[in-house]
């Protein structure tokens, strides 16, 4: 046989056992897919891995929590604040982190020409802070001052969070005239009803487990790491096969799934490494300090003693610092024959079995009867659960704690007429 016979038989053995691996090769990726067309599965997947980017992972506590629309972010003195590169311009959130509040600065300065009023709380306060706004502005011309009302309350802050930020602001140097706290809810209801079932410290900040669920030791950071690794190396290989259209070969498919499985199966097994690492070195930064007590009584006896206590310690700092402290008491619901409603209200305003109801009703009492201890502690301490037992229209806009804008007004009004006592 001549040299050239050779050579095309040669060519064409080749060319024969490549067509039965092939052959071989589509028949097992059919099985092995249940699928006549196998290709078009695995090019899909393909595509999915190419252009899923590596994550960046990072500790929770540079990550968002939502509620809603809301975003929150971790802050190393308060807990949390409002996000302000994230959260939509509705929210006017502050460079700072509290909302409405967009452009204005903590180094605030007092004058003769000028009142500076801060609002410390939760979420009521929030609300309560636009009518104080609002009210204070209208009585500027009779207060003989260009007033400044600046918004520090945030969603879900409990004491000693208010404390937290008002020591904070002074010492970097703010000044106020007036300091306004409007709390008492989140205190009680928080705590009983997220804290506590989560095994997490009943005085951390709210949801402080999930803020902090990814926080990570060294350990940790090389699973993440390898993780990451074996992503950029998934998608690199798929990248390879979809530009040199090598998925039309359904050997080299074959030999693009043996890879690509084993690599799934590493990020997989480092994932459930890392989970089951993470829960072992995580739990006193998600939890805190234990804290063992023996019933209902004992915790809110605890929770209303942090909550005076640091109303007391927010007086001392504003006394130290030339502002005015006055605290309220915010009005809720659920304490009874605390406000006359009507069906509809009733409806909207009381739903059995509401989380925070239980917190509202184990803890208010205790509340109420350590206000009344606050005046002689110097705290300038008004009890606000009263405010509307004589108001029959609705005001409770939601089966939590919150209220429409006549209730807000009613608030603001009570309050400017406690600190401007006739």
């Amino acid at each position: 046989m001549s040299l050239s016979r050779k050579i095309v038989f040669s060519c064409l053995l080749l060319l024969a056992t490549w067509l039965v691996v092939e052959g071989i090769a589509f028949v097992a990726l059919g099985i092995v897919h249940r699928s006549l067309f196998p290709q078009r599965a695995i090019v899909a997947q393909m595509r999915t891995n190419h252009a899923t980017e590596a994550a960046t992972a990072e500790p929770a506590g540079l990550m968002e929590l939502k509620w809603g629309d809301y975003a929150e972010v971790i802050h190393p003195y308060f807990g949390f604040v409002a996000d302000p590169v994230s959260n939509k311009p509705v929210w006017d959130v502050s460079d700072n982190g509290f909302i409405f509040s967009r452009g204005k600065t903590i180094m605030t300065k007092r004058s003769k020409d000028r009142l500076v009023v801060a609002v410390f709380g939760g979420s009521f306060a929030n609300g309560t802070y636009l009518s104080l706004k609002a009210l204070f502005e209208a009585k500027a011309a009779e207060l003989h001052r260009q007033v400044d009302v600046i918004n520090f309350s945030s969603a879900g802050y409990k004491q000693p969070q208010q404390l937290m930020v008002l020591s904070y602001l002074f010492a970097r140097g703010a000044e106020f005239d007036l300091v306004i706290n409007v709390d008492g809810f989140n205190e009680v209801a928080l705590p009983s009803a997220e804290n506590v079932p989560n095994h997490v410290n009943p005085f951390f900040p709210r949801g402080w487990d999930r803020r902090t669920a990814g926080a990570i030791n060294q350990a940790n950071v090389r699973r993440i790491g390898y993780i990451e690794y074996l992503k950029e190396r998934r998608a690199a290989w798929s990248g390879l096969f979809l530009g040199k259209r090598l998925y039309l070969s359904p050997t080299l498919c074959l030999l693009w799934e043996y890879r690509d499985r084993a690599m799934s199966r590493g990020i997989y097994a480092t994932e459930l490494d890392l989970q089951s690492n993470d829960d072992a070195v995580k739990s006193y930064t998600m939890r805190g300090p234990s804290y063992p007590y023996t019933d209902d009584a004992h915790l809110f006896a605890d929770l209303a003693g942090v909550w005076a206590n640091s109303s007391v310690q927010m007086n001392a700092l504003c006394l130290a610092n030339g502002a005015r402290y006055y605290h309220f008491l915010q009005p809720n619901q659920y304490l009874a024959n605390s406000k006359p409603m009507g069906e509809a209200e009733r409806k909207r305003a009381i739903t059995p079995g509401q989380p925070y109801a239980h917190g509202v009703v184990a803890g208010y009492p205790g509340l109420i009867e350590a206000g009344k201890r606050l005046p002689a502690r110097g705290v300038d301490f008004t009890d606000l659960t009263q405010l509307y037992a004589n108001v029959p229209e609705p005001i409770y806009i939601d089966d939590c704690c919150h209220v429409n804008g006549h209730g807000q007004d009613l608030v603001a009004q009570r309050i400017y007429d406690e600190i401007y006592k006739k």
